[in-house]
Parts: C-alpha cells; structure tokens; sequence
C-alpha cells in the first residue's frame, strides 16, 4: 500500500509546514497554561482572532507530531520529494525546497501534454509512471502539490484514489511562506512585516528588580519590549533579564533615589533606536503597532499616560510624595538651570493633571531633549539635599513632577506632537 511510511514519508499532516517565529510558541505556550487567553493574545499581539487560532492549531498538531516521531536519517524537511506539477508554481516550490536541502526526485503532472519534459534536469513524469516508480523501488516520497490552487483537492483526491496520501497543497498561504523564507535566505525581496520593521525602530524597556512581587501570570513580550534590571550596583540577587542598568554609561548606584529612572537614564543615554521608551514590570502604555510606526515616521513625537485629576490642583499629589524642602530645593534648581521652566511652576502646581509613574515612548530626539532637562536638574536637586546619604525613591517622585512640568508646557505651547495613553496593569 502506498500509504506505508517511511525514512522519506515522515509526517503526514495535511497542513502547511508553517515557519514560526517565538511570539508563535510563546502564546502557545501562555495559553495552554492557563495564562492568557487566545481572544487577550489577539488584542495584545495584534493579530486577528482567526488567524491567531489557525496559527496556534497548525503549530500544536507539528509539536505532536514531532513528539510522536522517531529520530530517522532523514527528516521531512531534507528529505526526497516529488513535485505535482510543472509551471510557475511547481519551479518556484522547486527552487525554494531545494534551498532547504531536499531532493526532488520528479515533477510530476496529471498529462505531459503542454508541459516540458524536464526543468534543470530533472524529469517531468506522468502521475502513472511516478506510481508505478514508487511500486517498483518501494519508495513513496512526499508530494507537494504546487499547481493552481482551484484543483489542488481534486489532484489530492485523485492521489488518495491510488492510496497515495502522503501529499501536501502548497496553498497560497504555505507558497508564501515558503517564497519569503526562500527569499530571506538569498537576502532579496523583504518580506512585509510590520512585527519586524517596529522591532528595527523601537526599544520598549521594562523595568525589573530583585524586589518585584510575583505576577499571578505570565505576560508574554513583544518583540520589541526588553526586560532591564535597576540597581544592579548594590542588588544581591539577579533576577532574568535582557539587559543591567550597572553597564555602560549608567546611574545603577543611585537608583534607590531615583527608582525606575535609572532605567531611563541606561536607554537614553546607551539604546540607539530612534524610539525609546520605558514602562514597569507592572504598569505599561497601551499602544498598538500602528501607534507605534505614528512615532516611528514622525506624526507623534511622545507617548503618555493620561495624567492623573487633582483637585484644586496637583499640590496636592506633589506635597503628598514631596517634602518641603525638596521642593524647594527643585525650584532652586530649575531657577539655576532651567530658568524658562521655572516660570511655569506656579501655573502647573495650580492646574489638576499630573503624568504619573515616569513611564513614556518617544522618539530618540525628544527623549534626548527630555532627559537633557531632568537629568542635570536631578542631580543638582541630589546636591541640594545630601541624595548621597538618602535611600527613599524621592528623585523618582520628583521625576515625576519633572515630567509633569516638562510636558505640559511642551503641550502649552504647541510645539510638540503629544499623544496620550492608558495605563495597563499586569497583575
């Protein structure tokens, strides 16, 4: 019988022979623990719902598959196949399946009539001399059915008829695959990919230490978000991150004053991105790719939070996390060094909206305009007030103030593209 298997007829799902890269198997992962759900993965990663579930189907039945198998010389992958057919789509399939390292043994059509009797020495056959090869050498290699996908059923049907069911359509889907895979390894032709393109542009980074509480669940990162340290200098565990806040050029000693911006302080000063950003292991921006290619091309300049209401205004918030004589010591400071934000201290302090939480995205210009403002203005508030003997986040706090002050102004004035966010909250 035809449907034997064997060292060259592994595998024998009727599905495409998909590629997938890691937010793939992370999501697969995320939902069969119980950690997320396929309707959340589709809002958070951006990916319709059907497709996301075709996606995680065709990857689930190749995990099973590859568990149930036995090692053998030879796997599916480069291994001895056939071709059913012999135009554009058959050669294309061909070159992109030789790329990987199989050997097509024939091309194999339903009549030679109108089609050429070899491509790049390779034998053009009819369906009844490739069946009756097989019989003879007792060899049935898989076949990939790479016609016009209008009769691709009824060439697999026919295939079945003769007990041959070790075939596969190469459908629109899998030919595309196959062609951008083919394609990305000669480096010609990019694929369109939006995932990747904001990969090359952004840098998200999330911020964690050894003191972050255990999440209920795990979140799943996109491809652009990066796991980073803080005070690293004086921690005394490590905890699984991309990057540490103690390399390069960096403040990682003074982040028990300065919280989550010596995070900040690491990206501006060591990411090369043109889109910087910064969010907690519990707190983030909810943006979508298209957001984030707005900052990308330069129709949005920054990304935050909606501020926070206080009434009669946010004194209220700043005295509350400020000390008096903090607070005198930043206005001292913003009169030293930045004189034309000073003046706006009295209106912002007597106006409700306050940006919490020192989180942002923008681009690497503005972000570098931003932090050249806050740094120097936090550290000379540092040597107002004996920072080197104080271990109490009040930096971060002011920081926050800072931003507040910064943007606002910015936004006053009307000369900054700014946009706004909702907070998320990883539980």
């Amino acid at each position: 019988m035809r449907n034997v298997s064997s060292k060259q007829n592994t595998g024998r799902l009727g599905r495409p022979n998909m590629e997938f890269d890691g937010t793939t198997a992370r999501i697969y992962d995320d939902c069969k623990q119980g950690n997320i759900s396929v309707a959340e993965a589709s809002r958070q990663y951006q990916i319709p719902r059907s497709t996301l579930r075709y996606r995680l189907k065709v990857y689930e039945e190749r995990e099973i598959n590859r568990s149930e198998r036995q090692p053998t010389d030879m796997d599916e992958s480069t291994g001895r196949i056939a071709i059913y057919g012999a135009q554009a789509v058959a050669f294309s399939t061909y070159k992109a399946m030789t790329q990987k390292g199989n050997t097509v043994l024939f091309f194999v059509v339903t009549n030679k009539e109108g089609n050429p009797d070899q491509l790049e020495g390779i034998e053009v056959i009819s369906l009844d001399d490739f069946l009756s090869w097989c019989d003879e050498h007792n060899e049935y290699p898989k076949v990939y059915i790479a016609t016009p996908e209008a009769v691709q059923k009824e060439i697999a049907d026919t295939l079945k008829e003769h007990d041959y069911e070790n075939a596969q359509c190469v459908d629109s889907a899998f030919f595309g695959d196959l062609m951008n895979g083919y394609y990305s390894s000669l480096a010609l032709f990019p694929e369109l990919n939006a995932e990747k393109y904001i990969a090359d542009h952004v840098a998200i980074y999330q911020t964690r230490s050894e003191k972050d509480k255990i999440l209920k669940k795990l979140y799943p990162l996109n491809m652009w978000t990066h796991t980073i340290q803080v005070g690293v200098s004086h921690c005394v565990r490590f905890v699984n991150t991309e990057f540490l806040d103690n390399t390069g050029d960096n403040i990682s000693d003074k982040n028990c004053n300065y919280s989550e911006l010596s995070a900040l302080y690491w990206a501006w000063k060591n990411s090369d991105k043109p889109v910087i950003g910064l969010e907690h292991y519990r707190r983030y921006l909810r943006v979508s790719e298209a957001d984030l290619c707005m900052l990308i091309d330069s129709n949005v300049d920054v990304i935050l939070p909606f501020p926070m209401v206080y009434t009669p205004g946010i004194s209220q918030q700043r005295t509350r996390w400020i000390k008096d004589s903090d607070w005198q010591a930043v206005r001292r400071a913003l009169q030293e060094l930045s004189p034309e934000y000073a003046v706006h201290v009295d209106r912002i302090d007597s106006q409700p909206y306050y940006l919490n939480y020192n989180i942002i995205i923008a681009r690497k210009e503005v972000l570098n305009q931003y932090c050249s403002f806050l740094f120097p203005v936090l550290k000379r508030v540092e040597e107002f007030t004996d920072g080197a003997n104080r271990h109490d986040r009040y930096i971060g706090y002011i920081g926050e103030y800072l931003c507040t002050l910064y943007f606002l102004t910015k936004e006053k004035q009307g000369n900054m593209k700014i946009r706004h966010a909702a907070v998320m909250m990883r539980v």
